[in-house]
């Protein structure tokens, strides 16, 4: 998988299990240091309204697949992810300790044209799935 791959405009659906509907758009973009920078806006629709969001990561690629960092000063790991090659595409699983909650994600990559990313969040405070659809734009 290389940079180029994402590079670009993407739209994006988003269901969150029992909770709401998100949609917007991302844009991936190479920062001169060689990282992925991610930027994604929305609206959030849950049962009492509609609320604007927005999001940001950095990823940055590896020989074996890719890690994504939460996008503060300084980057903290979020997930490594392992892809390995399928009859359609790259896929790919990560995982996040975010104590007591844990992120379980899968990745499949259907290049150049749409990915889809699946978080399975557990714990005391979580349980929930947040499947995201992107689609590119341009």
């Amino acid at each position: 998988m290389t940079l180029n791959q994402l590079i670009g405009n993407w739209s994006f659906e988003r269901s969150i299990s029992g909770q709401g509907q998100m949609t917007g758009t991302a844009v991936f973009s190479e920062r001169p240091d060689g990282l992925l920078d991610y930027r994604e806006v929305g609206q959030l629709q849950i049962a009492n309204g509609s609320f604007a969001f927005n999001r940001s990561y950095l990823y940055q690629v590896r020989a074996d697949g890719f890690e994504v960092f939460f996008d503060e000063a300084p980057p903290r790991l979020f997930q490594r992810v392992d892809l390995t090659e399928t009859a359609h595409g790259l896929t790919g699983s990560g995982h996040h300790l975010c104590p007591p909650d844990i992120y379980d994600s899968r990745y499949e990559f259907h290049l150049p044209n749409r990915f889809l990313i699946v978080h399975a969040v557990d714990g005391p405070r979580k349980a929930y799935v947040i499947r995201t659809e992107f689609k590119r734009q341009d």
